[in-house]
């Protein structure tokens, strides 16, 4: 089929419901991704509050006019909806043909019978984000993209195109069309360049010099299938074995891998919950640049972009369906349509994702309140396994359990463990047992004599506290039957609004109050900043010999500080303290195992050994320069001056051109006379676009910020920002940014859109 993007000459408007038609506001013009929860400000009567950040959400409709040509009543028509959050309703001319109630399945409108060809029809599509629905930030509204997609009458359905992989050289097609019995079908296989290497009409084609793919090269060819009568099929596909046991653990193309892991929500940062190609190639970029080889998509299916660049770029993917069942953890999550719901909305995710070589498991859930067997939870761990092996059976299953809190269950866990006994271990045994990898959420304490009570279980982390990193890793290292480890989270998002919180005044709570509306526990922050916890990490990894210098804050009393789980020390890597001279500083530097000399302005002030990776120092403030040094190089902090300039730094000034919107992310820093960066500095930044370009997002780092994501002006955090610029699509030319604040330099960066 013929597919086109559909993303352009929308309008829209936030409504109150039919009650309150004649209330409608009128209807703006719009570009597709769209989150309208950008667009307003967040408060603390919110209705989900800290669960998605403080943000709000609505009823938002939108509509588009669309000239079916008379030739299309020969054709098939249909819309593609990436996601549209949530509880979707489709109309075409008044009709309403189709519904979607959870807000992460990718889904397919069959508009033939209701076009008027000829003619110009109104499409009209209702997004309702109400009431508390989730546990993190969801975005309101159609946040994927949208697509057009017209065939003949005999035509192969959306996703119905499936390649398997049965060897290092063999592929298994299995295509699903609608057709006459006499029209045949051919199969065409190109490598990554482009070069035909097979043709064929056999559904089992042999690849001459096949190429595996792996996350060290992520090798790609792609498959196209045609019908006699025209209409084509293509996807990518990747070659490669994965196998998974107790004693030899994971091993992808035969060789041994562990999975250096992170979890990752549906949300780019900056730019809400809107998915652009770049935005989530970006994330993969990120995480592979610091060390990891694996992503968990917590807790629901991503975009089909993520799946791609993680194909592209080489990372291994652990793809969920749900975080509930029929148990809720909110009053109007997932819940209330499971039961009605389930088998459309996994066998859409299976049949959309299951040609990415990406990804080596599927996940049933996360966190599953029917774990311990209520409401039939057994017979719904093996039903799930079962549909889900229906569909792809060259995969691994999974499901992430953590320990068993909530109600009776809990109580009756928490008193068996008073008493020494296990009760975590016979609850669940019936829910893994239909499970190939046991998903082990903060369970570091369990592997151990989990693996001699079930020898034969494979388990992996699926989320870790990042604190508990090193013990972790050192336990995986040395045990095949534990896989790999995905801490909670690779990279910070919205939502879960302070979950990683350091107190200091006695506060108790899980959350953070308005206005934190960032979950601060990721390792990446939504800037794409990588924060203190993913250099030691890097450390860790062996990502980084070179030491990292990190430095408490001198106003805040260490000895009241209160950390999350999901929480890291309050430090951060900065020498620029006016005002402190003598004051007794720590100052913690992350290190390969060893010694670590620190010298401040030209003089050691001694060699201290690392102890899980960090060497401690407590040292007298004193402006200029501190140097840590280890065998294998240093890291240097200066005292920068008064902010002199502003610095854009654009991670690439060439944006693709076309009917898809692309991204320039630039980042924003106030420097000194000498180009250091002025990690003091927190005054606001206006940001002006000339060209063919607008903004996209602009936020900082700081969890507590109530500025807009979608303004013309920002404060720095810690001296930085993130600008985030996207082309206006059939729009070609220069796009100038320009950025200025009072008292310092302006600065100008131009990207060709």
């Amino acid at each position: 089929m013929l597919r086109q993007n559909f993303n352009d000459g929308w309008k829209v408007r936030e409504q109150g419901g039919f009650a309150e038609w004649y209330n409608i506001k009128q209807l703006q013009p719009v570009v597709i991704p769209h989150d309208y929860s950008m667009e307003v400000k967040r408060s603390p009567d919110a209705a989900s509050g800290s669960n998605t950040g403080y943000f709000k959400g609505g009823i938002i409709e939108y509509h588009k006019k669309l000239f079916a040509p008379p030739e299309w009543q020969d054709k098939s028509v249909f819309l593609e909806f990436e996601g549209v959050y949530q509880e979707a309703v489709v109309k075409i001319n008044d009709n309403v043909v189709a519904k979607q109630p959870y807000g992460y399945t990718t889904f397919h409108v069959n508009m033939n019978k209701w076009l008027s060809y000829g003619e110009e029809n109104n499409i009209v599509v209702i997004a309702a984000n109400l009431d508390h629905n989730s546990r993190w930030y969801t975005g309101t509204g159609i946040y994927r993209p949208v697509w057009l997609m017209v065939g003949g009458r005999d035509y192969i359905k959306p996703f119905g195109l499936f390649v398997k992989t049965n060897s290092f050289d063999t592929i298994q097609i299995e295509l699903d069309a609608v057709k006459s019995d006499d029209v045949s079908v051919f199969y065409t296989v190109r490598d990554a360049d482009g070069k035909v290497v097979v043709e064929s009409g056999d559904c089992t084609i042999k690849i001459p010099n096949a190429v595996q793919w792996d996350i060290d090269n992520p090798y790609l060819y792609t498959l196209e299938a045609k019908l006699s009568t025209g209409d084509t099929a293509v996807t990518s596909f990747g070659l490669r074995t994965v196998l998974i046991d107790a004693k030899n653990g994971l091993l992808v193309n035969g060789k041994s891998v562990k999975l250096y892991g992170g979890c990752v929500h549906h949300d780019n940062g900056i730019v809400g919950a809107e998915t652009y190609y770049r935005s989530e190639e970006r994330k993969v970029e990120l995480m592979k640049k610091s060390g990891y080889n694996a992503v968990r998509c917590a807790h629901n299916p991503p975009s089909p972009a993520f799946l791609d660049a993680c194909d592209k770029l080489g990372m291994f993917v652990i793809d969920e369906t749900f975080d509930c069942w029929v148990i809720g953890k909110n009053h109007h999550d997932y819940n209330i349509y499971f039961e009605e719901w389930w088998e459309r909305d996994f066998e859409a995710m299976m049949l959309r994702d299951r040609n990415h070589p990406s990804i080596i498991m599927w996940s049933t859930g996360n966190e599953i309140l029917e774990r311990g067997g209520l409401s039939d939870g057994y017979m719904w761990a093996e039903k799930l396994a079962a549909f889900a092996r229906s569909y792809d059976d060259t995969r691994f299953i999974t499901n992430g359990l953590c320990y068993i809190w909530e109600g009776l269950q809990g109580l009756a866990a928490n008193t068996a463990s008073q008493k020494g006994e296990d009760f975590f271990g016979p609850m669940t045994e019936k829910f893994m047992a239909p499970l190939d990898v046991a998903g082990y959420n903060y369970l570091l304490s369990r592997y151990e004599s989990d693996h001699e009570k079930y020898p034969n279980r494979v388990i992996c982390g699926t989320e870790s506290f990042p604190l508990q990193a090193y013990d972790n890793w050192q336990f995986i290292w040395k045990n095949p039957f534990v896989i790999g480890d995905f801490v909670w989270t690779s990279i910070d998002y919205f939502g879960e609004a302070g979950i990683g919180h350091v107190w200091y005044n006695g506060e108790i709570h899980f959350a953070g109050p308005y206005p934190w509306h960032m979950a601060w526990c990721g390792d990446i922050d939504v800037c794409g900043f990588k924060r203190p916890q993913s250099y030691y990490r890097d450390v860790l990894w062996g990502v980084r010999k070179n030491p990292y210098i990190t430095v408490y804050d001198p106003d805040k009393d260490r000895e009241k500080a209160s950390i999350s789980q999901w929480g890291w020390q309050d430090v951060y890597s900065r020498w620029d303290f006016a005002g402190y001279e003598g004051k007794m500083m720590l100052v913690e530097i992350y290190s390969p195992e060893g010694e670590v000399e620190l010298f401040l302005n030209g003089k050691s002030v001694g060699n201290n050994a690392t102890e899980k990776l960090i060497a401690q120092f407590e040292i007298p403030y004193e402006a200029g320069e501190l140097k840590a040094v280890n065998k294998d190089g240093e890291h240097i902090l200066k005292t920068a001056s008064k902010a002199v300039a502003l610095r854009l730094t654009p991670d690439r000034t060439e944006l693709l051109q076309g009917n898809v919107p692309d991204l320039s992310y630039i980042t924003m820093e106030a420097i000194d006379k000498d180009d250091n960066i002025c990690t003091s500095a927190e005054f606001s930044v206006n940001v002006i676009i000339d060209g063919p370009g607008e903004i996209a997002g602009f936020g900082n780092s700081d969890p507590l910020s109530e500025e807009m994501y979608n303004g013309t002006s920002r404060k720095l955090h810690k001296g930085r920002a993130m600008l985030a610029v996207r082309n206006i699509c059939g729009e070609a030319g220069e796009i100038s940014v320009i950025a200025g604040a009072e008292g310092v330099k302006s600065a100008v960066v131009l990207i060709n859109g």
